[in-house]
């Protein structure tokens, strides 16, 4: 009976200790947007899929990278687009100082999409958004992928950043970074995969932002601050939003996943990431490549 009890108390401890040691498991979350359980024609969001399906982002099986079903998001010329293409995911946990995130969408758009039809904007056309915001709540902008339109580098990737301070990078070192064209530009009738990883911090040196186009690494910049300040946060992700062009337009999106834990696959120069296949991914805490900073 006194060996029992001696047991129990050294069980007990034992429970505390790891609570101790790994408070992070909490805190840790993955969103898997299949789209594979929602009824055709339905706004495409609940359970696993989208927070917030705008007004035209519907499930469909006409086009899907993987299993039977996917979503579509389409837009009518002269139509205002947000709030209309595409949709939001909301984190489970507020994401701050030091925190990481891996966000990866498969995207389709059909034979046809009009890439050089720009609405008073230079930008192109926004695709993939990581929102940050104040401690009190205030918008300090996104982290951001956009897809360009002009004629000369329609499909090119355009890369950028509006929280350090100001637009687009364009008092930092990497603001020649600003406008990638990927590898290679994005053509129609084709799925491609976009991943993005970022390292938030309001440090400049300390946060890192990197992206992917179907598994290549397109952009890796360990220099700029990748939040206003050290209290900021992040909260939600877009994937499309406005539109910025004037046309009718559709496109196809299918197996999304955004998570604050570390992808088991590894890319040609030594970063965790989602990558293009099938990935794990693994407890806490480590240190992964993908926070290392590089010089």
């Amino acid at each position: 009976m006194v060996f029992f009890k001696q047991g129990v108390i050294i069980m007990k401890y034992f429970i505390v200790i790891l609570f101790i040691l790994i408070p992070f498991q909490a805190n840790a979350w993955i969103i898997n947007a299949t789209f594979e359980n929602g009824i055709i024609g339905d706004k495409a969001q609940g359970t696993g899929d989208f927070t917030e399906a705008f007004g035209n982002t519907r499930y469909t099986n006409t086009h899907a990278h993987g299993g039977n079903q996917a979503a579509v998001t389409s837009i009518k010329k002269g139509d205002p687009a947000f709030g209309l293409w595409g949709g939001a995911f909301t984190f489970p946990t507020k994401l701050k100082e030091g925190d990481e995130i891996w966000y990866r969408s498969w995207i389709y758009l059909p034979v046809g999409f009009p890439f050089n039809v720009l609405v008073n904007s230079t930008e192109g056309l926004k695709l993939m958004r990581i929102h940050t915001k104040a401690r009190s709540g205030s918008n300090e902008g996104y982290i951001h992928i956009y897809l360009h339109g002009t004629d000369a580098e329609k499909g090119s990737i355009f890369v950028g950043s509006e929280v350090n301070p100001g637009t687009f990078w364009s008092n930092n070192p990497m603001s020649r970074l600003r406008h990638i064209k990927g590898v290679p530009p994005v053509v129609t009738g084709k799925w491609y995969a976009f991943e993005m990883y970022v390292k938030f911090s309001g440090i400049p040196g300390h946060g890192i932002y990197r992206v992917w186009q179907n598994g290549q690494l397109i952009l890796e910049d360990t220099k700029t601050a990748t939040l206003t300040s050290s209290t900021s946060k992040s909260d939600y992700a877009y994937l499309w939003s406005y539109f910025n062009f004037d046309a009718d337009a559709i496109a196809y999106m299918d197996d999304v996943i955004i998570t604050n834990e570390i992808p088991s696959n590894i890319d040609d120069h030594g970063n965790h990431f989602i990558g293009i296949g099938n990935a794990t991914f693994l407890a806490r805490p480590v240190s992964p490549a993908s926070v290392r900073q590089q010089k």
